[in-house]
């Protein structure tokens, strides 16, 4: 990857917006409820074998979910209180706390048991950690930190055992946090991918909505798939007449061979006469150019037909 694309890259993991902060915040109530459950859980299956030291292990965990509710809370009462960076900056804090007293399993409690709860705790974690993918869907920088704060420690407790056993499931529990990293930067290109194609699609309904001029489009099978207002109002047409007319059928074929070109060659252009479908004479000026999506598909490409004066 080019230096300078890099560089791009690590700048917009600097960039906080509001839909970021509001997806991360409206994800956390339920993800908050389901850890106190599991908890619960935890305490009841370790009380055996910890006593006193699960309990309080338990009631710890519990203040800092407990705070992070109430955190959700102000935020959703008073979201002008604090700017994006403040609000960031305490999700992040609170998470990242929670992540630490999970893990704390592994290197405070993992050799005071026998193997059967050992295994449970490597189960607990790596469960935990998997939740990190949806739930810091938005924001993969908060994601691999948090899946490193619950895995590192309870790699290091496994490497110490120092047993042939042990640095299987050290290899294995390596490969499942390259592959949850692997996976959680997926999701999160993924996702900015589809966002690219929601605003390209915004923007390109905006231009055809305002544009004075007609345009429509047309794909690599010569049909017209979309047309603005002017373009329907100079024509004297109905969308539904439209949309789908295969460009091999007008009567008038003149612009056919600009269409076609324009399929091979790239950027063409038609001035002359043309007979429109009603029987209306018109003089055209007009370009036609490629219209590529994000994906860079040649199934995708659509051309764009664009009349700059009609007489």
């Amino acid at each position: 990857m080019p230096l300078k694309k890099i560089l791009y890259k690590i700048k917009q993991l600097k960039i906080l917006n509001e839909t970021m902060i509001k997806t991360l915040y409206s994800f956390s109530k339920k993800n908050i409820y389901t850890m106190m459950g599991l908890t619960i859980v935890v305490t009841f299956l370790l009380y055996d074998e910890l006593k006193n030291q699960i309990i309080w292990w338990g009631f710890s965990v519990f203040f800092v979910l407990g705070v992070r509710l109430y955190i959700v809370h102000l935020y959703k009462t008073y979201q002008d209180k604090y700017s994006l960076r403040q609000w960031y900056l305490l999700y992040m804090v609170l998470a990242f706390l929670t992540a630490f007293s999970y893990s704390s399993l592994s290197f405070l409690f993992i050799y005071q048991v026998d193997v059967y709860y050992q295994l449970l705790i490597i189960t607990i974690l790596l469960g935990l950690s998997s939740g990190a993918v949806t739930a810091f869907a938005t924001d993969y920088r908060l994601a691999v930190v948090y899946l490193a704060i619950i895995l590192f420690p309870l790699m290091g407790s496994i490497a110490i055992t120092n047993t042939e056993t042990s640095y299987m499931l050290l290899i294995a529990v390596i490969l499942y946090f390259m592959a949850q990293v692997g996976m959680i930067i997926r999701t999160y290109e993924d996702e900015v991918e589809f966002s690219a194609l929601q605003s390209e699609q915004e923007v390109l309904e905006q231009l055809f909505k305002e544009a004075p001029l007609g345009i429509f489009m047309f794909d690599e099978q010569l049909c017209i798939t979309e047309c603005n207002e002017q373009f329907l109002t100079m024509f004297e047409q109905e969308k539904e007449d439209i949309v789908g007319l295969d460009l091999t059928t007008l009567p008038d074929s003149k612009p056919l061979e600009s269409f076609k070109k324009a399929l091979l060659e790239g950027s063409q252009s038609y001035r002359g006469p043309y007979l429109s479908i009603k029987g209306i004479s018109f003089w055209v000026e007009a370009n036609i150019f490629s219209y590529d999506n994000k994906f860079n598909n040649p199934k995708s490409r659509n051309r764009i037909f664009h009349i700059l004066k009609n007489h």
